[in-house]
């Protein structure tokens, strides 16, 4: 009996030896019944029992699938993926099959509208941002619903409205200010939003119960140390003013919350693992969670490269293309061809620009916490060379101006976002503004003597559109406003400007004047009224001369 109970534990443990237990797992989904959580972990979607157990692969595919929703039946989910190089919505059994596209809009899948026919789901598009869509599964276009939402939404089980999260940070829940998160809800029939949440703090995650007239969300809360946490709190009838408290937790948030349609269980995020609350039982839980496949021994995740690059560059004589890509630099044929990856160092690459030769390309990275200046030359890409000019300062952003040189955008300690530029014959820095806070793109002239840029206040923050003389050095300060200005444009032969000024296109023509040049002393006709008669009388005569003629 010995022997048998000592094999038996021998089993166990090598069972769950070849067990893998995941971690940050993301978007978690839970099925009407709540008895399924479907969820995304190393680009793909993966099925769990609610009580936890081994999770069941659903999706395989070389694109990043996310974003999971369950019908209101239980029997399909739909979910986001760029699997075949869009941001598309996809549908697939909730049991396993082959998953179908049916909108290629760019669109994120929010939630299902009752009868399984239509998804709720949010675009974008100026001037408003995030909006909410309605989108039918037959591939028809979709239509939209409002101009302003967030895919942190929920419809109730009517229908009728949508509970969403407005701004905030899911990962500062200490925040105190100005775009701190509230709860906002939208009548559709009405169209009419009404703000639930009004505090100084956070508020995020709403979701609506199917079976009761509670809310849910999770809210920021002090804890020891003056650390801020995210919990789990509810309210009756609508009443945001008495909220209850269902969590206590001292250290990791709760976060991406999930509501089933028959029972109030949810499925929610802590950090790196997914935890669960049961209605019934009304207890937290983490969810245990294993992976018997082989497959993940190695830990990779393959992708098929399509149109993902952060920053590209294109060579002047349009024959090559340098693009950053996950933590690397890569080029290319612009033709196509073979990727050549210029960088290993993982450290992360931002901005990359190439110079007038077609070969130098310049590119930032991170060393030691600050973003740094990098160049090489694609003939001999091993050997990099770094500016060291800039060993003291943060580089901000970098682009390339044909026949000009580098711009560089670049912060230092004591001024913020001051510009230089490198030529590519002297290769030396020559610091441009060096006493402003520059707000904008450094904009060359078609004749490359003059730069456009905008200027940001301290104190203030109003914006000033300054033009630059590159002879002279001269700054010229040409229009200044109260509000946000930016993507300042040339117009042809330099004659006139274009600007945003809020969401207005503005157009300035660019002449050189005198000071006052449009003044007018009116001062004269009222010391001097007889000279002013007589000059009237003067032009009224002429006038009549033209006429007769």
């Amino acid at each position: 009996m010995k022997k048998i109970a000592v094999l038996i534990a021998i089993i166990l443990i090598s069972t769950s030896l070849f067990a893998l237990e995941p971690h940050f797992m993301q978007k978690p989904a839970i099925s009407p019944d709540g008895n399924t959580i479907c969820f995304s972990y190393m680009s793909d979607l993966w099925t769990v029992p609610f009580e936890g157990g081994e999770a069941k692969r659903l999706t395989v595919s070389k694109g990043n699938d996310t974003n999971p929703a369950f019908s209101p039946n239980g029997k399909t989910i739909a979910f986001n993926s760029n699997r075949d190089g869009f941001w598309g919505i996809y549908l697939i059994p909730a049991e396993g099959g082959s998953a179908e596209c049916i909108s290629k809009e760019g669109l994120t899948v929010v939630d299902w509208f009752k009868g399984g026919k239509k998804l709720l789901a949010t675009g974008y598009e100026l001037p408003n941002g995030t909006n909410f869509m309605e989108v039918p599964l037959d591939s028809t276009h979709p239509t939209l619903i409002t101009e302003i939402g967030n895919s942190l939404a929920q419809l109730s089980h009517d229908n009728k409205k949508i509970i969403f999260s407005n701004r905030g940070y899911n990962t500062r829940e200490r925040y105190i200010g100005s775009i701190n998160g509230q709860i906002w809800e939208y009548d559709i029939k009405d169209k009419s939003y009404t703000q639930l949440t009004d505090t100084e703090y956070t508020e995020k995650y709403p979701v609506y119960s199917y079976i009761n007239d509670r809310v849910y969300f999770v809210g920021a809360e002090f804890v020891r140390d003056n650390r801020a946490v995210f919990q789990i709190y509810f309210v009756e009838d609508m009443d945001f003013s008495n909220p209850h408290k269902l969590t206590d937790f001292d250290y990791w948030s709760a976060t991406q919350l999930c509501i089933a349609r028959r029972n109030d269980n949810m499925v929610f995020k802590r950090f790196d693992e997914l935890w669960s609350y049961n209605a019934k039982s009304c207890k937290f839980n983490k969810i245990p969670i294993e992976i018997k496949q082989d497959f993940l021994e190695s830990f990779e995740v393959t992708e098929e490269y399509i149109n993902k690059a952060s920053d590209f560059a294109v060579s002047p004589n349009g024959k090559m293309v340098a693009f950053t890509y996950k933590f690397d630099l890569f080029a290319m044929p612009e033709k196509g061809g073979e990727v050549k990856q210029l960088t290993f160092t993982q450290k992360g690459v931002e901005y990359v620009a190439i110079a007038d030769d077609d070969q130098t390309i310049y590119f930032t990275s991170f060393d030691k916490r600050n973003m740094q200046l990098y160049k090489l030359n694609i003939k001999e890409p091993e050997k990099i060379e770094y500016i060291s000019w800039f060993k003291n300062a943060y580089v901000n952003e970098i682009y390339y101006i044909e026949d000009v040189g580098l711009i560089v955008e670049y912060s230092e300690e004591e001024a913020k976002r001051n510009i230089a530029l490198i030529e590519p014959e002297k290769d030396k820095v020559q610091p441009l503004i060096v006493d402003q806070v520059v707000g904008s793109k450094f904009v060359v002239s078609p004749d490359e003597q003059y730069a456009l840029y905008f200027v940001l206040t301290p104190g203030t923050w109003d914006e000033i559109l300054y033009l630059y003389n590159f002879e002279t050095k001269e700054k010229t300060a040409l229009y200044p406003y109260h509000g946000n200005m930016h993507s300042p444009i040339w117009g042809e032969q330099g004659a006139y400007v274009f600007f945003n000024r809020n969401q207005d296109i503005c157009r300035m023509d660019i002449h050189a004047k005198e000071d006052f040049w449009d003044y007018k002393d009116y001062w004269e006709e009222i010391l001097n009224p007889e000279e002013d008669e007589e000059g009237q009388d003067k032009d009224n005569n002429d006038k009549e001369k033209d006429e007769d003629a």
